[in-house]
């Protein structure tokens, strides 16, 4: 009996103990298991990583140097990472290479590289798509002078070397400029060349002239202000930046591109309501003086809007090109312009 009730002890000091062991086992298991989903859900994606937007150094695009300079992207996203393209076809590049999900550029660049995609059959997914365009009519105070080599006029700058950057709205201007003073006929020289490397060359006297925008011209001016001056002019221009994106960005990081778009929309909504914090953060950001900002800001008006395409916008812009580098065919194919309606997704306040 004695031996019976002590085998009957411990058969069930035996079953208790396994038992326990596999409860504790199991709430071990079922701790770690949901300190894990605690810290990383299972399945759940990576933690988001920072947009890279690339931009052209304009000083027309107040949008983005705001948003950028005063943090107003929306959301609790990482802060975007923005860099600067020199090249004229940086932002078509960094795109396609998915060094940037966003980029701004000139229309003409954008024109000229959406027939090029239409042309090679570039696949949906990596088709240039305009988010916004950031318009804005501006002063063609952009002409800047070398008068050590004898350039105080307009008429003056045909004789010698200008630089300006390829694929932007520079080289149409240049034309306007000539032809509003009589001197379409001339044939200047032109230094292709990116906005970074015009002061230098300016000084080395490869070039004479540079047609060039804030805040590049005021720090050229400002260099040597006996030495380099700017040619005055009463015209205006209406032009456009594009943001632009890819069908495959826009499919997969559409909250995070709504998030971006937020923030610009909310430096435009300061430009109106508080511009002097909008100079200070341009004037910072650039490197530039508040007085320098403010008489650009004075000749713009800037705006964002949504790019519906109409080819009749186009025609000219692919004529002209094609007519000076006949390199584009002068009539354009059905679908070969791409916009995207995510700003439509945004309700602004009123």
């Amino acid at each position: 009996m004695a031996r019976a009730h002590i085998f009957a002890m411990t058969t069930d000091r035996g079953r208790w103990t396994t038992a326990r062991r596999a409860i504790l086992a199991g709430a071990v298991f079922a701790a770690l298991v949901l300190g894990g989903t605690q810290a990383k859900p299972l399945g759940s994606p990576h933690p988001p990583l920072p947009l890279r937007v690339a931009l052209v150094p304009y000083a027309g695009d107040v949008h983005n140097i705001v948003a950028d300079a005063l943090h107003l992207h929306k959301g609790s996203w990482p802060s975007p990472i923005i860099f600067y393209t020199t090249r004229p076809r940086g932002g078509v590049a960094a795109l396609a290479e998915g060094r940037a999900k966003l980029a701004t550029m000139p229309l003409m660049t954008f024109v000229e590289s959406a027939l090029q995609q239409q042309h090679d059959a570039v696949p949906d997914a990596e088709r240039l798509v305009v988010v916004a365009r950031l318009s804005y009519i501006s002063g063609l105070d952009i002409v800047v002078a070398d008068r050590a080599q004898g350039v105080e006029t307009y008429a003056d700058i045909v004789l010698h070397p200008i630089g300006l950057m390829p694929g932007s709205v520079a080289e149409p201007l240049l034309d306007f400029i000539l032809d509003s003073r009589d001197l379409g006929d001339a044939q200047p020289t032109v230094v292709p060349m990116p906005p970074g490397e015009m002061a230098a060359a300016l000084r080395q006297e490869r070039i004479a002239t540079a047609i060039i925008w804030s805040p590049f011209l005021d720090r050229i001016v400002a260099s040597d202000p006996d030495r380099f001056h700017v040619l005055p002019s009463d015209d205006y221009f209406s032009e456009a930046l594009l943001l632009v994106s890819q069908e495959r960005y826009l499919n997969r990081d559409r909250a995070q591109i709504r998030a971006y778009l937020e923030g610009l929309l909310a430096a435009e909504d300061l430009l109106y309501t508080n511009p002097e914090e909008v100079v200070t953060a341009i004037a910072e950001d650039q490197g530039v003086s508040e007085a320098a900002v403010m008489r650009n800001i004075e000749r713009s008006s800037l705006a964002l809007q949504v790019e519906n395409f109409p080819p009749y916008l186009y025609q000219p812009i692919t004529r002209w090109s094609c007519n000076r580098y006949e390199t584009l065919e002068c009539v354009i194919p059905s679908g070969a312009f791409r916009a995207s309606d995510i700003l439509k997704e945004i309700t602004r306040p009123d």
